[in-house]
């Protein structure tokens, strides 16, 4: 386990000194990226790095090629609880089923002023690459249970 989560999961998110990205990708450095947002909310759409001060708020991107859709389940969808709390669940899946063994990474960046907070939500945006102070590896069977998960066959998961 790295030594710093500890000061990461403290990280204050209305004062936040760090702030955090999820990839399922291990990166050097981040570049900006065109963002889409299924739901049409066009204040989501931008070509930036995206970032949050909540390290588990990251964890469900970092992790998302675990949640593997299952087309007899019915409809695909992935809710994320994201932008305007930072309660849980962090994310809710529905119609997934979940890798266990899937490994994903956590940007973390000291936030700075090239790093602009939506008035409305947690979410920052930053609009160069960035070079992140550390790199966390996280696993889903570590943090599946910050997760809600709908209508799964998996007999593993709670």
């Amino acid at each position: 386990m790295n030594n710093n989560i500890q000061k990461y999961l403290d990280n204050n998110p209305d004062n936040p000194k760090y702030l955090f990205h999820g990839s399922p990708v291990l990166m050097s450095e981040l570049e900006p990226q065109q963002s889409r947002d299924s739901g049409g909310n066009q204040d989501n759409v931008d070509c930036a790095v995206f970032m949050y001060p909540v390290f588990y708020k990251c964890v469900p991107y970092a992790l998302k090629r675990g949640f593997i859709y299952k087309e007899e389940f019915g409809e695909d969808s992935w809710f994320e609880t994201y932008n305007r709390t930072i309660d849980f669940p962090y994310a809710v899946l529905n119609n997934r089923d979940i890798d266990m063994d899937a490994i994903g990474y956590l940007y973390v960046f000291e936030k700075n002023d090239d790093m602009i907070k939506d008035p409305l939500n947690y979410q920052y945006r930053c609009y160069h690459s960035l070079k992140p102070i550390d790199v966390v590896q996280v696993q889903m069977k570590d943090y599946v249970d910050l997760f809600e998960i709908r209508n799964s066959s998996n007999r593993n998961i709670k």
